[in-house]
């Protein structure tokens, strides 16, 4: 069994995936918390898709959503206490918002995303069930991941501009939809496909939120001479 998998980049091992340590630089352990961290988070998405159906959508929860894709970006941050630090608040979070889909009457799907629960010093213990591998039907697997993937470019872009006071509900919307959808184990290949497309599609709704949110806080970009 290998320590690690990690196919997200160009860069990875062979053009097959980082097994023994990231071509980046990525430790094993920090890739497989970094797992952690995005199956928390798609439970997250799970429960507030569900409570946006009921107009309870929480600002937190997609602000979190946003944080933890962005934050396992290739290169974006190795930082093991700061990514367990992410996932403790992830499962706090999903916690609080479960609370109050049971209040609001808000039914949630039996999906492990949901309900599992796993205690900080066992986070890595968990990896055979949250790492990428999991998915053995290699077609299924490599779409699911290339949505994710796509969502990491999407919520970058977004990220950046949310810094800058700029959001769009709709991203919100999309990355909620495309990880209930890689997360049910329901759709088909087929299925999976055309959400990939969905996700690239919408990407380019994020390139244009933060065009704007830089060209309305710094100014469209000109011809300047400078010596």
């Amino acid at each position: 069994m290998s320590s690690m998998f990690c196919f997200q980049c160009q860069e990875t091992a062979g053009n097959k995936g980082c097994t023994i340590k990231g071509v980046c630089g990525k430790q094993p352990v920090t890739s497989n918390y970094m797992d952690m961290m995005l199956y928390v988070t798609r439970g997250i998405a799970i429960v507030n898709k569900k409570l946006r159906e009921n107009k309870l959508a929480s600002k937190e929860a997609e602000h979190v959503i946003l944080d933890s894709l962005f934050a396992t970006i290739t290169n974006a941050n190795f930082d093991d206490n700061a990514i367990i630090a992410k996932i403790d608040n992830a499962f706090r979070l999903k916690d609080k918002l479960i609370a109050i889909a049971k209040e609001n009457g808000v039914a949630l799907p039996e999906m492990d995303e949901v309900w599992f629960k796993v205690e900080a010093h066992d986070y890595l213990s968990y990896e055979s069930k949250v790492g990428i591998l999991n998915e053995t039907n290699e077609d299924i697997r490599s779409l699911k991941q290339l949505a994710i993937i796509g969502l990491k470019g999407l919520a970058a872009y977004a990220e950046h501009a949310l810094t800058l006071g700029f959001e769009d509900e709709s991203l919100y919307e999309i990355l909620e939809e495309t990880l209930y959808g890689v997360s049910s184990n329901e759709l088909s290949a087929d299925e999976l496909t055309a959400l990939v497309l969905k996700v690239g599609a919408i990407g380019v709704n994020a390139m244009a939120l933060l065009d704007k949110a830089n060209t309305t806080s710094y100014g469209h970009p000109e011809i300047t001479k400078v010596n």
